[in-house]
């Protein structure tokens, strides 16, 4: 159409009255951590699932066990804010026994009180 009227194309456009084109995304793009090709996604545009993990989560320790749990960096951000001790757990077995551990039974039998 442009070439018909000798003018870019978003006059040519804006004179019939159109919204302008927007130039559709790539659907693969390169990594600009690590240059691998991906899918292109509008929630995490430049970067590859991979890297836009290690970039968005943190590894924190179970309360419980000690092993190391994956969790959003956000949510630990979030919680840290709220709360002076804050608690987390790989899984519901762990977080049972510590529940368990702090305020069940368990804390009475280790202070030597009778059940």
């Amino acid at each position: 159409m442009a070439a018909i009227f000798s003018r870019p194309e978003s006059k040519v456009r804006a004179n019939l009255g159109l919204p302008p084109e927007e130039p559709e995304p790539p659907s693969r793009l390169y990594c600009w951590k690590c240059g691998k090709k991906f899918q292109y996604q509008k929630s995490r545009p430049r970067l590859c699932w991979q890297c836009w993990r290690k970039d968005h989560h943190v590894l924190v320790a179970c309360s419980q066990c000690g092993n190391l749990v994956d969790r959003c960096k956000g949510e630990v951000i979030r919680l840290i804010a709220e709360k002076e001790d804050c608690l987390f757990f790989c899984d519901k077995h762990c977080q049972g026994a510590w529940v368990g551990k702090h305020y069940g039974f368990g804390k009475e039998k280790e202070n030597g009180k009778a059940l």
